[in-house]
């Protein structure tokens, strides 16, 4: 779209306009059908254009749009919180975010604040690993193993990954599965032994890394 005030990846680009979505399907304004196959940015995974959810919405907000946490709460959040908590049952609490982003950062503030409450302020270090992807927000970017979205920010990360990635198909230690022994699981241990446990708080990892290795099973 010409003379646009909307900030986007590539300033100079002419981006597709979409007009509206149905299902997995995207529609531009030429009529032109895309296949939404990551769900956005991994946030439409339910599809567009869904009428339940589309009502729920005009419901809710119709009743009220917004109420912060620290004053007040709401019943849709109750719901789902216990939904959730009876769905999970070894992790009955909820926290609810707006992104993957902030999903990450509050975790990150969850795991630090956990060991303060034990009396265990020392343990402030979140270990990671390269080829990864955790958010766009600099805490999450500093435990992101990902060199292009790195790159133009390294100065401000607080953090870096400091594990390889469990990477068969190209590892880093040049080894072969299974003679290997699982080096790039054993080298969380050994990291843990140098920096000493007692100053560690958590380790984040994908499962299965996406974003920034193409559907790497990490299990």
């Amino acid at each position: 779209m010409s003379n646009s005030f909307l900030i986007k990846p590539l300033l100079g680009y002419d981006y597709p306009t979409i007009e509206y979505g149905k299902g997995i399907f995207l529609y531009d304004s030429d009529g032109k059908e895309y296949v939404d196959g990551c769900s956005g940015a991994v946030t439409a995974n339910i599809g567009h254009g869904m009428e339940g959810i589309i009502q729920k919405m005009t419901i809710q907000g119709e009743r009220i749009s917004f109420v912060y946490r620290s004053q007040f709460t709401n019943e849709p959040a109750e719901e789902l919180a216990q939904y959730l908590g009876n769905e999970v049952p070894y992790a009955p609490w909820c926290f609810f975010v707006n992104s993957g982003s902030e999903a990450v950062e509050t975790a990150i503030k969850i795991a630090i604040q956990y060991w303060q409450e034990k009396k265990e302020c020392q343990k402030q270090i979140i270990l990671s690993r390269w080829i990864s992807y955790h958010g766009i927000t600099l805490g999450a970017l500093g435990l992101s193993g990902h060199g292009g979205r790195r790159e133009r920010f390294e100065r401000s990360l607080l953090d870096r990954p400091l594990l390889e990635p469990p990477y068969c198909s190209s590892c880093p230690f040049e080894k072969t599965y299974p003679s290997c022994q699982l080096l790039c699981a054993r080298q969380l241990e050994t990291v843990i032994k140098r920096l000493g446990a007692g100053n560690i708080a958590a380790f984040i990892a994908e499962p299965i890394i996406g974003a920034a290795g193409g559907c790497i099973d990490a299990l």
